[in-house]
């Protein structure tokens, strides 16, 4: 048995394995309270097998369908808010339909004081968003 060494890194994780397939209409990464700078990858053990992401939505067509919405550092409302994600599939292949991507969106009044960071890296693969909004804006 070959034991996997997960590195350790400040905030919160989700570390995607070999093959992962999600069906899904929202995901968030890095939403209001997330402070912490939160990180999505591969587990670097994993990076040599050609780890992948699959993302379509939940419809009855799974294969064709998009998810809803991806938001990676969304502050979207609650004053002030300063959030932070990476979202990271530079150690594999992404291949995702989405209908709506934010990225970066800041908060909804104009008295706000916090922030919205976000990144993502994607080497390999295809993120097909058909609305990309909130591309690091600050409302």
């Amino acid at each position: 048995m070959t034991a996997v060494v997960v590195p350790s890194l400040a905030g919160s994780s989700l570390y995607f394995g070999i093959t992962n397939a999600l069906y899904l209409d929202t995901v968030g990464f890095g939403k209001q309270k997330a402070t912490n700078n939160i990180k999505s990858l591969s587990i670097p053990a994993f990076t040599n097998l050609n780890p992948s992401v699959y993302m379509r939505g939940p419809m009855a067509l799974p294969f064709v369908s998009r998810s809803g919405r991806l938001l990676i550092a969304d502050a979207e409302t609650t004053v002030p808010n300063f959030v932070q994600a990476n979202v990271d599939f530079s150690g594999g292949r992404l291949d995702a339909l989405v209908g709506n991507l934010t990225l970066g969106r800041g908060e909804s009044t104009t008295t706000d004081t916090g922030f919205a960071q976000g990144k993502t890296d994607i080497h390999g693969g295809t993120l097909d968003a058909l609305i990309k909004q909130w591309l690091a804006t600050q409302h």
